[in-house]
């Protein structure tokens, strides 16, 4: 079996391949974006793209430090704070988001504490429930952290 090459795959026996046209036409129609920031400083950016049946969330959070126990701190909290909370354990926090097609997950890098999540659109009400429920009342069971 031979491989091609770029420029032989974009050429036919006639000559070069006609390149599509890169404007927007009514069946690839830009998503429309809102951007609002409410009264605690948070900001919102919703992009809907309403062919699209997942949604996808993500919460950045500034989260700078320069001391390795803010680095530590900030990777213990990343990887801690899904586990669990006050009326969830880790594991009805997985069973909530997989009836619903969807998942959380929690990162650091040293800029931001970021938190990324997609769903069916269906299920977006128990996604951002879940969400709300790992942000404020995280439960860091014994059995979830032990090292």
């Amino acid at each position: 079996m031979t491989t091609r090459t770029a420029d032989e795959i974009g050429r036919t026996t006639i000559g070069p391949r006609e390149i599509p046209p890169m404007s927007l036409t009514a069946s690839t129609r830009a998503p429309s974006v809102t951007r609002v920031e409410l009264d605690s400083g948070l900001t919102v950016v919703a992009v809907r793209k309403p062919r699209s049946p997942l949604v996808e969330v993500r919460l950045r959070i500034p989260f700078a430090g320069t001391t390795p126990k803010h680095a530590a701190r900030a990777e213990m909290l990343a990887s801690t704070m899904l586990l669990g909370t006050d009326v969830r354990d880790r594991e009805q926090v997985d069973a909530d988001l997989a009836l619903v097609g969807g998942h959380l997950d929690a990162s650091v890098d040293p800029q931001r504490l970021m938190i990324t999540g997609s769903v069916l659109s269906t299920g977006l009400p128990v996604l951002l429930e879940v969400l709300s429920d790992c942000l404020t009342g995280a439960a860091y069971r014994r059995t979830a952290v032990r090292v």
